[in-house]
């Protein structure tokens, strides 16, 4: 019965009252290891986060430290002695704006002696922003064409937070050296921060198609994932007319729409600006192939794609111009590589999947989708594409693919195997129980449920053999079930069933057994381990044909405080069934304590107060008392 009626709460190994320990004895290199292991489980804890802020201040690492308490302020934001921490080491990292942001903050919301060292240091930092902008203002009015002064006019009033005057500057910085696509890349970071979206798109999207690589990567890490549309890239041409790669890629962009008129415009409009840009070259010249009414249009178009034959040293764009030439058939994976390319992952995959549908048996594709696929998240099928990728004729190919599939390979292991047990010793009944299971799940396809194998052990020290007449058996059959089942998540809630066979340690009947129900848990705050409020609940309902084929839900909860490895809670249990039996309906409640014994062991010991609900029948007093102490060990592998 207490196999039902009880919860347990597995816990992993905690490392941060280690690191503390560590700090005591003044080895902060452990003790920061130690933190980070620990937060890694634990990612809202702030004290422990703040702890490894002023230990990496120690070892002389302001940049990590300041890291550390800007993680902490996000869960903490009114701690505002946190913030003049993190706001001072943002000063003193040259990030001018933000320390005085927070500056500004705790000034008008913090406590008394938080606002008066608030106001000093704004007070310190916005006059020197003041006074640099007047000069260079200044400057600007004597010097109207200098880039350099707009560009520091425009990083002061960043730092001041006068976004506007910034967008201003940078802009004008930006026409009097468009050549330093850098000012495109502070134009979309001013406008972001302005909250003005379409201008900073436009702005960032022209800067991701910099030469430069460092102003691309961060352009398109600010862009986010999206694919910028027709209009936007109209935005950003207006602002960066010069960008052949943009220009190209919005000509690809058109060709995957299907609008291949306006493509073979933009294509024509890129080779204006660089007439050797291959790829552009190559698509006009499919275009008008794929478009020739007679043969003097045929040949004009052919004369460009021989030229990119002549010039170009891509291999590939020489293979796929050779195959236009010969079959005028368009290919639309130029789009999807450009896609890929830049990081438009979801519109490559879409592209790729078209082109697949056209040639399924081209491993190149294959994996190409397989690796789009795998930085999508979505392993479940990038494994089958490299899957058949591993079988291609080039060796480079399948080489690749092999690696790739034997990588993502463990997390769709056929089977799992965890086990639990659950000793323990009821005071209520005088007796010892033990109660554990081992169980195999099988990953069946796609499948969302598992089908499982389980092997059940339920046992007691004796005592409650002389009690079968008060007890009915419920309590322990004193037997091992092994039995088979199903079991699946739908939402936060766990769906089991299984049907088994109970065989007794002693002489005895075996007996059909037929179980199965639902769960749900979740945790709050800080339970074990971690250190601070915490809060749970474990809710069950369960059909037990041997209970007379009765269905029992229960409730078990607890509220209380955590320090690392131990917790104090109060225990509020709740227990009905269908049937109505005495045994099955009672509340109970009272005071707990919780140890990590290890990584995976956990020792309980409760002091309840309950109350039987149903009296029909019950041979015991309504009332009881029960100190109750446990042993819980489990591991997944």
């Amino acid at each position: 019965m207490y196999a039902l009626l009880l919860t347990v709460w597995l816990a992993q190994a905690h490392p941060l009252d280690e690191a503390y320990a560590e700090l005591r004895a003044h080895h902060y290199d452990a003790a920061i290891a130690l933190f980070h292991k620990g937060l890694a489980g634990n990612p809202d804890a702030v004290a422990p986060r703040k702890d490894l802020a002023y230990t990496l201040l120690k070892v002389g690492d302001p940049d990590s430290a300041r890291e550390q308490f800007g993680l902490a302020l996000q869960h903490a934001p009114q701690d505002h002695h946190l913030a003049l921490e993190y706001a001072f080491l943002c000063f003193e990292a040259k990030e001018r704006r933000l320390a005085r942001l927070i500056f500004d903050r705790v000034r008008r919301e913090g406590d008394p002696a938080s606002r008066a060292t608030a106001q000093t240091a704004f007070t310190n930092i916005d006059g020197e922003l003041a006074a640099g902008l007047a000069r260079w203002l200044a400057a600007a009015q004597a010097s109207p064409g200098k880039f350099s002064i707009h560009q520091e006019i425009a990083h002061l009033a960043e730092e001041r937070d006068s976004l506007d005057l910034a967008a201003e500057h940078y802009a004008l910085a930006w026409k009097l050296r468009p050549d330093m696509r850098e000012f495109l890349l502070d134009l979309g970071r001013v406008h972001t921060l302005a909250k003005r979206p379409e201008p900073a798109f436009a702005a960032l999207l022209a800067a991701s198609h910099a030469t430069e690589p460092r102003i691309a990567e961060r352009a398109r890490g600010l862009l986010g994932g999206r694919y910028p549309y027709v209009y936007e890239f109209g935005a950003a041409l207006a602002l960066d007319p010069e960008n052949v790669s943009l220009r190209r890629e919005l000509g690809f962009l058109l060709l995957a729409m299907r609008q291949p008129a306006e493509a073979e415009a933009v294509f024509t409009q890129v080779l204006a600006r660089a007439k050797d840009d291959w790829p552009s070259l190559a698509q006009l010249g499919m275009l008008r192939l794929k478009r020739a009414r007679n043969e003097e249009e045929s040949a004009a178009a052919k004369e460009l794609l021989t030229r990119v034959l002549a010039g170009s040293p891509d291999l590939e764009l020489k293979a796929k111009v050779n195959e236009a030439m010969g079959s005028a058939r368009q290919l639309n994976r130029f789009a999807a590589d450009q896609s890929y390319a830049k990081g438009f992952l979801h519109d490559a995959l879409r592209l790729y999947r078209l082109a697949q549908e056209r040639e399924p048996d081209d491993a190149t594709l294959q994996l190409r989708l397989g690796w789009t696929l795998n930085m999508l998240k979505q392993d479940a099928e990038a494994i089958t594409w490299f899957d058949r990728a591993r079988h291609a004729a080039d060796p480079k190919i399948a080489a690749e693919a092999e690696r790739a599939y034997r990588n993502l390979r463990p997390q769709f292991a056929p089977v799992r195997l965890s086990v639990w047990s659950l000793p323990m010793y009821s005071t209520r009944w005088r007796a010892g129980f033990s109660y554990g299971q081992l169980k195999s799940e099988f990953r069946v396809g796609h499948w969302a449920a598992r089908p499982y194998l389980s092997l059940r052990f339920v046992g007691d020290t004796g005592t409650l053999l002389r009690q079968a007449a008060v007890v009915n058996g419920a309590l322990s059959e004193r037997a091992v079930i092994p039995a088979v089942g199903l079991s699946g998540r739908l939402g936060p809630v766990t769906l089991w069933g299984e049907a088994g066979l109970t065989v007794p340690f002693t002489r005895g009947p075996h007996r059909a057994d037929y179980r199965g129900g639902a769960s749900f848990g979740k945790a709050w705050g800080h339970p074990l381990p971690g250190k601070g409020w915490f809060a749970t609940t474990n809710d069950d309902a369960v059909f037990v044909s041997r209970f007379d084929r009765d269905t029992i839900v229960y409730s078990l909860n607890r509220l209380g405080y955590s320090w690392g490895r131990v917790q104090a809670g109060w225990n509020s249990n709740f227990t009905f069934d269908l049937r109505r039996f005495w045994w099955g309906n009672f509340v109970e409640t009272g005071p707990g304590v919780k140890l990590q014994v290890a990584p995976r062991l956990a020792l309980s010991a409760d002091a309840l107060r309950g109350r039987h609900l149903v009296l029909t029948g019950i041979p015991v007093r309504p009332t009881y008392y029960d100190l109750r102490v446990s042993l819980w060990y489990a591991a997944t592998y």
